[in-house]
């Protein structure tokens, strides 16, 4: 393969630990042998051409990270261009049911992990049809804990936690792969920054213990933070919601940069934000999810400051959320749409907005497909991307008995279902996209015991 390297890349994993390069790191202190590739290969951080980023921009031209919710912004696009349709999926017979899923490129073909519900891992090979088992060499997880895997020169990790206090129901992130450092949550809702095996700052943010890190190409991160009951929705894992978004710096040590804070008796209903630049103006802005007891859940969204740029329409009554999924140009001119399933629960009808001067504005929506299970934390069961290899986007959709995966488009100003897959029962992992170098997209689902992928 004729592959693009990063410079240094995740090069700080190795610095990180102070380990050789042939020997992977484990949090035990216990050394295992190092997993090999025939040729490195590049590691995912979202990256951008903005051209008034500072001398502190992490200059990341590509690099690779397998997550759950497809891009480091928190934005579930998946890159390239798949021919799924008219193919038969490969399946895996695994050893206890899926929960979670990831995968990242793998020597001509892409190396699948899937985290199960007791924690223990089970990982796969598939080049060109064929499959092979692969030791990672590492886990179990904590039980619920999402998977997050990196490859670095043929050297394949997982996390697993860094330290008894980090959070079993998030992941660290490194935020500044040229710095060896990683950001993790604790328990308590504080921030970590890990080097060198040990920590060497921690910022207390009370920050949701399941929230995920979401990053920038500056190093910096966004998540939600200040838990709070007042809303008593609970359909996300727990009775908290959050009560504010947090902005962190990370270069060159810890520092908060911003608190956007919501007023009671509104929360924010969801796990992260999705943090993109929607207008094309070279800046991201912060969409999240506003719930409160009379009108119900909307979409609303702030600049890096704080301030309210646009809000859609409200459900109508309390306890009718809205699960934002991503933000994609299937607008007829390429243009940016925001896309969400509102009430996921009940009549799960998928919307598309356009953002229009202070509003959110919905163009058109399309009932059946439900894109969350009450009480999970697994918010990345859909994703945006070419399924079918005909240039355009479509969102992937389970529909609402989640035994179907559905590609659904916005076709000349109207949502059109264009294709559905059977999946024989129902889905329990999140989806997983994973570009390969020559552009070609796969996609993984989890059924049950089963890992299904489509090449």
């Amino acid at each position: 393969m004729n592959i693009k390297r990063l410079k240094l890349s995740i090069l700080v994993i190795l610095i990180l630990f102070s380990i050789p390069a042939c020997i992977a790191w484990d949090p035990t202190g216990n050394e295992s042998s190092a997993l090999k590739v025939t040729e490195p290969l590049p590691l995912y951080l979202t990256a951008t051409a903005n051209p008034d980023l500072n001398e502190n921009t992490i200059r990341v031209e590509s690099s690779f990270i397998g997550l759950t919710y497809q891009q480091a912004d928190g934005n579930r696009q998946a890159k390239g261009r798949g021919s799924i349709m008219g193919n038969d999926p490969i399946s895996i017979d695994l050893t206890g049911e899926i929960k979670w899923l990831v995968g990242i490129p793998f020597d001509d073909g892409v190396l699948w992990t899937a985290a199960l519900v007791d924690g223990n891992i089970d990982s796969y090979i598939i080049q060109n049809g064929q499959v092979q088992k692969f030791d990672i060499g590492r886990g179990p997880l904590p039980a619920g804990m999402p998977p997050m895997i990196l490859d670095h020169q043929g050297e394949v990790y997982l996390n697993t936690p860094l330290s008894p206090e980090t959070s079993q129901l998030s992941h660290p992130v490194s935020p500044n792969p040229d710095s060896g450092r990683f950001v993790f949550i604790t328990d308590t809702g504080d921030l970590i920054l890990w080097d060198q095996g040990e920590m060497i700052s921690r910022l207390e943010v009370n920050a949701l213990v399941d929230a995920r890190l979401i990053q920038d190409e500056m190093g910096r991160l966004l998540f939600l933070s200040d838990p709070t009951d007042r809303y008593g929705h609970g359909v996300l894992g727990d009775g908290l919601e959050a009560g504010s978004i947090t902005l962190v710096e990370t270069l060159p040590s810890l520092k908060v940069v911003n608190k956007i804070e919501i007023s009671s008796p509104a929360v924010i209903e969801g796990i992260a934000p999705i943090w993109s630049d929607l207008n094309g103006d070279g800046k991201r802005e912060i969409l999240v999810t506003v719930s409160d007891l009379q009108a119900g859940a909307k979409l609303v969204l702030f600049d890096e400051d704080g301030e309210l740029l646009a809000e859609g329409p409200a459900a109508g009554q309390g306890y009718r959320w809205r699960h934002q999924l991503a933000a994609a140009p299937m607008g007829p001119s390429g243009e940016i749409l925001i896309i969400d399933v509102l009430r996921p629960h009940l009549d799960a009808t998928l919307e598309f907005f356009s953002w229009q001067g202070d509003q959110l504005v919905l163009k058109a929506d399309l009932a059946g497909f439900s894109t969350h299970s009450i009480g999970s934390r697994n918010l990345d069961m859909a994703l945006v991307g070419d399924l079918d290899g005909d240039g355009a986007y479509e969102v992937v959709a389970p529909d609402t008995s989640r035994e179907s995966l559905n590609g659904i488009g916005f076709v000349e100003g109207k949502t059109e279902l264009l294709w559905t897959i059977p999946l024989g029962d129902k889905l329990t992992s999140n989806l997983a996209g994973v570009e390969l170098d020559d552009g070609s997209l796969s996609l993984g689902a989890g059924v049950g015991n089963r890992l299904l992928v489509w090449e």
